[in-house]
């Protein structure tokens, strides 16, 4: 049962990262599409769409921006920071 269980998830998940990759096309703004033509347009979407899943990436994004939201509730905090950066700078 847990096999089956298994096997019908990864066949859902794979029916719909079909669906977004066929719909990628009409979330492509035209203009990037005028630019950089259709072909890359869709390679870069793609590429994206993959970044997009890539669980460290997302991770490490999701770390950045909980810094970016420390730093600006708590503004102090950058000031140690810099601190710490320009002492690291003086040991090389």
């Amino acid at each position: 049962m847990l096999v089956l269980h298994i096997i019908n998830k990864m066949r859902t998940i794979s029916l719909r990262s079909a669906q977004v990759k066929k719909n990628l096309d009409k979330i492509i703004p035209e203009l990037i599409v005028n630019v950089v033509g259709e072909k890359m347009a869709h390679e870069g979407a793609g590429i994206l769409l993959e970044l997009a899943q890539n669980e460290i990436i997302m991770k490490s994004l999701s770390f950045i921006l909980l810094d970016c939201v420390i730093l600006e509730l708590y503004p102090e905090l950058s000031i140690d920071l810099d601190v710490l950066n320009s002492l690291e700078r003086e040991k090389v």
